[in-house]
């Protein structure tokens, strides 16, 4: 994930621009990483012999990687597939401060034993906790890879996935490996300004503006009187959380999807994070009509940023908008929170961009532990290639499929459509 404070994005900055920021970045990663042999690599498999390195180390993470998400996790979410607590912490040598902490697991997948982050589809970016400001050279990630791997417990393989380029606004030392690679997916964050004010002004394009002013506008005409609320007691969570669970019911039985509130084990899981976690990481709001919620929203809130997980409406009031409301209304309380980052986290979905938000990049890969990973991760790579290759030939298409009707409409134009 990338965040930056209290800088914010400007519609003009170029590609080019973004890359000569990420060379000098990598620069000073150079110039200040510690030296190849100042690491020591501890590998447990019990949460409490790392409580003291974990509680050190998780200000500066991401909310995924914090004790009040994996704690439930590794109760509620591994037992259920069969996955095994592993914590790997990389510290300094000689002053023993911790510099990593990996929150990672061990279990088994049609044969092959995998060792990955602490995931299963509910964390939307996976990264070792870092110390502040921590740079560490390719060189001397790459030797500290290695010790690593020669203290995990046996497995066939190691598969990770959704690791964002940076946390914190330090470079995440595991996307310089050379068997990790850039995923299509991305992450989408709004760095947010000091005012409402300036982030209309400055951040949103007019013509977005324009359209959720008149979002609001066309909800509150239509419903009445429109109030956004976020929950301060446990009452008003359980209701916001079953709310949220009915309308995301709803809206995926209608388009025939998969939800995984559907699954008794994650559910139990996010009602967990929601519910018992309160003045730790859940944030759950409503926009509400006579006092009933039409539109949902369940956010961890960590590190000042508001990391936006689930969010729903009623079906019957879809062409409103409601849900779009609901999340200006909460960018707006974020902002007056003085919180530094709203994160709509992973999915290329285009909403997101409307709101101001800029694209960072995730990273995967896969490197094997044994013969039998070797040739998991050959087949594994073999379907990349050809998946690649399939949608660079339906790009291809695409094109020429679109060139050539802007063609034909250009000559068949004056004579009316063809």
């Amino acid at each position: 994930m990338l965040t930056s404070g209290r800088s914010f994005f400007h519609p003009g900055e170029t590609i080019r621009s973004r890359q000569a920021w990420l060379r000098r970045l990598r620069d000073a990663a150079v110039r200040s990483a510690p030296a190849e042999d100042d690491f020591v690599v501890d590998v447990q498999t019990d949460a409490s012999l790392v409580v003291r390195q974990w509680e050190e180390l998780e200000p500066c993470g991401t909310v995924f990687q914090t004790r009040a998400w994996l704690l439930p996790w590794y109760r509620i979410v591994a037992p259920r597939f069969n996955a095994s607590p592993l914590f790997v912490t990389v510290s300094q040598r000689k002053t023993g401060r911790a510099l990593m902490f990996f929150p990672l697991c061990l279990r088994r997948k049609r044969g092959l034993r995998i060792v990955e982050f602490a995931d299963l589809g509910v964390c939307d970016y996976n990264t070792p906790v870092m110390a502040p400001g921590l740079a560490v050279t390719a060189g001397a990630m790459a030797s500290l890879w290695t010790d690593i791997c020669r203290r995990l417990p046996p497995a066939d393989i190691v598969r990770f996935t959704k690791t964002p380029e940076f946390s914190s606004r330090c470079l995440v030392p595991l996307v310089q490996l050379d068997w990790m690679q850039r995923m299509d997916l991305r992450s989408w964050t709004l760095p947010l300004p000091q005012t409402r004010d300036e982030y209309d002004r400055l951040i949103l394009k007019p013509k977005d503006r324009k359209e959720q002013r008149r979002k609001h506008r066309n909800l509150s005409e239509a419903l009445g009187d429109v109030t956004f609320l976020t929950a301060s007691t446990a009452t008003a969570r359980r209701e916001i959380f079953e709310a949220l669970a009915r309308q995301r019911r709803d809206r995926f039985r209608d388009c025939g999807r998969w939800d995984i509130l559907d699954d008794p084990t994650f559910f139990r899981f996010y009602e967990t994070v929601a519910l018992e976690s309160q003045g730790e990481i859940a944030a759950l709001s409503a926009l509400r009509v006579a006092d009933k919620p039409v539109a949902t929203l369940f956010a961890l809130v960590h590190n000042g940023s508001y990391c936006l997980l689930m969010h729903s409406f009623d079906l019957d009031i879809e062409r409103l908008s409601p849900g779009i409301v609901a999340i200006d209304e909460m960018i707006s309380r974020a902002i007056e929170s003085r919180l530094s980052c709203f994160d709509f986290t992973i999915g290329n979905e285009t909403y997101k961009r409307r709101f101001g938000t800029k694209a960072g990049f995730l990273y995967e890969g896969l490197y094997p532990l044994s013969a039998k990973g070797r040739a998991a991760a050959v087949v594994k790579a073999a379907g990349r290639r050809v998946k690649s290759t399939a949608a660079r030939s339906a790009g291809v298409l695409k094109a020429g499929v679109k060139a050539g009707l802007n063609r034909v409409f250009e000559v068949r134009g004056p004579q009316g459509s063809p």
